[in-house]
């Protein structure tokens, strides 16, 4: 009987072990005992029992990617990660940084302006560097803005209109903004004011930025009436013309 026992006992004993081993080699397939690790269903390795943390990859390279957050710089001189461009109208500017070997992510920026550089303003013309804003001529002795161009492509500007004859003018404000042209006034001896000049009125605009305060009339007509100090007689090139104020005299 005793025999039987330790028989017994030893199979008992050798069935054991081959379980243990069984379980063992099952255990090292699925990753326990610092064995590699499965994939996880992310595509990237789990952490098992050995330690290693896992690396989800998201579709913009984002998610839990050593890459997420890196700037255009930091993400050329990391291994692994690529930096990933955006272009439109020519110019092109980091987006996003992601793993490599990974589908670059697709440009999250609004629609590329396609627009015809010609039909843009200036504003927009601006924000483009397939386009160049040119400016023309104000006829002012300033530029304005003339036209959106391609790089290629020059403007013609359109010529300054000729302005108005001086004669053509009939304010005094129209007058005085014409760097080519003087006021010319005509002063009432006699009304109703006691302030030396207030009794002038403007009579016409003349030719020329300043008046000949100077001259030598050769016409057979009476000297205007001009009340100094706000005016003084001005000459044309045989008569009086008028009065105007001394500032518009030339020297």
């Amino acid at each position: 009987m005793t025999r039987r026992k330790l028989m017994l006992t030893v199979v008992n004993r050798s069935s054991r072990n081959v379980l243990v081993m069984v379980f063992s080699a099952l255990g090292a397939a699925a990753g326990c005992g610092g064995g590699h690790p499965l994939l996880a269903p992310d595509g990237g390795p789990s952490s098992g029992h050995g330690g290693a943390v896992g690396v989800g990859i998201d579709a913009r390279g984002e998610g839990r990617s050593p890459c997420r957050g890196l700037d255009e710089a930091t993400c050329g001189a990391t291994r692994g990660c690529t930096a990933g461009t955006c272009s439109c109208n020519g110019k092109t500017s980091f987006e996003v940084c992601f793993p490599t070997g990974e589908t670059a992510p697709p440009c999250n920026r609004p629609p590329c302006d396609t627009r015809p550089c010609d039909t843009l303003d200036e504003t927009a013309c601006m924000t483009r560097d397939d386009c160049k804003a040119e400016s023309c001529p104000d006829c002012d002795g300033g530029q304005r803005f003339g036209l959106c161009a391609g790089p290629n492509e020059a403007v013609a500007c359109l010529g300054c209109q000729a302005p108005a004859p001086c004669a053509a003018v009939t304010t005094l404000a129209g007058c005085d903004a014409r760097a080519d042209c003087h006021s010319v006034f005509v002063d009432h001896p006699i009304c109703d004011c006691a302030v030396a000049g207030c009794c002038a009125s403007f009579a016409r605009c003349a030719d020329g930025g300043q008046a000949a305060c100077k001259g030598t009339p050769l016409c057979m007509v009476a000297t205007p009436y001009c009340e100094a100090p706000a005016f003084v007689v001005s000459y044309t090139a045989n008569c009086y013309e008028g009065c105007v104020p001394p500032t518009e005299c030339a020297p």
